[in-house]
């Protein structure tokens, strides 16, 4: 103990000056690291930060440190990294080396808001267990996004990390990996990959939905009611959808019927007071596919 070591995090950059960068030691140590300092790389690419840190006694610490960007109007946290650190008896630690370069690859080169996306990150095998490999979307402005359905496997000389991103916004995404790696004595290495996105907001497609003419005259008595039956292609309705009825029809609850050209979606409409009346009935599929149709309802005293 005694011994002061200089730490040093990487961090990546975007637009926007840091603001606020907080080292905090896990379970309630009073081990503090001082001196901080950020410097922008010549490269524009990253953020070093750098700080002192004097073991007061042996153990084992972990460590995170959180780096905060933006403005006067807007912050948000760009990055957040957290280690092991292990003091030995002589004030020797046990730190992170170098970052080591993992691959990061998507299933596709076009990006729509809604679509899933799978994303595989392949990071060389350095240490023989690894922990808290994890995704970060930079900036996250909700925070409700986030990639899903992690998994990790060994494989003979790497790690193979998927994960499943859909996207609900237009705009960039920027996607950052990182994984830890340890050796048997307690060396780590830790992973890292980031890779841009640009997500689009694409207009879904119109399909022809209509509905089939009441029999006789389209009217009927205050506090009547009446069974109306929407037609949808056959084609679209097969690749699951989601039906919104106007406020005046109850959907039933049974499946739609179909034949060989279109599928029948049913509801109920009441009608509670006399006058004219419209039911609008609408069906979609996420951000692919839509279709709308209208009728009106004469309701007589």
């Amino acid at each position: 103990m005694g011994k002061t070591y200089n730490l040093e995090v990487e961090s990546l950059s975007l637009e926007g000056e840091i603001k606020k960068v907080e080292f905090a030691f896990a379970g309630g140590t009073n081990e503090a690291v001082q001196n901080i300092e950020t410097v922008l790389t010549k490269n524009g690419k990253y953020y070093k930060i750098t700080g002192d840190f004097t073991p007061k006694k042996k153990g084992n610490y972990t460590l995170k440190c959180t780096v905060g960007a933006g403005d006067e109007e807007s912050s948000y946290t760009i990055d957040s990294i957290t280690t092991k650190i292990r003091v030995l008896n002589e004030g020797e630690i046990f730190a992170p080396a170098d970052p080591v370069e993992s691959k990061m690859m998507i299933s596709t080169n076009h990006y729509e808001v809604g679509k899933t996306v799978k994303i595989t990150v392949s990071t060389p095998k350095k240490g023989t267990t690894y922990e808290n490999a994890r995704f970060e979307l930079v900036p996250n402005p909700d925070g409700g996004e986030k990639v899903q359905s992690i998994r990790t496997v060994s494989l003979n000389n790497s790690y193979a990390t998927t994960g499943y991103l859909t996207p609900q916004q237009e705009g960039e995404y920027k996607i950052n990996f990182r994984m830890l790696m340890s050796d048997d004595n307690g060396k780590q290495w830790e992973g890292i990959a980031s890779k841009t996105i640009k997500v689009k907001k694409v207009e879904p497609k119109k399909i022809k939905v209509t509905f089939i003419p009441l029999l006789g005259n389209p009217s009927l008595r205050e506090d009547g009611q009446a069974v109306v039956i929407a037609k949808v292609p056959k084609y679209y309705a097969d690749q699951g959808y989601r039906v919104d009825w106007s406020d005046n029809v109850t959907g039933f609850g049974k499946p739609a019927s179909s034949d060989n050209l279109n599928t029948y979606i049913v509801g109920l409409f009441k009608a509670n007071e006399a006058g004219e009346h419209k039911v609008t009935f609408k069906v979609s599929r996420d951000q692919q596919w839509i279709g709308e149709a209208t009728m009106k309802i004469v309701v007589t005293e």
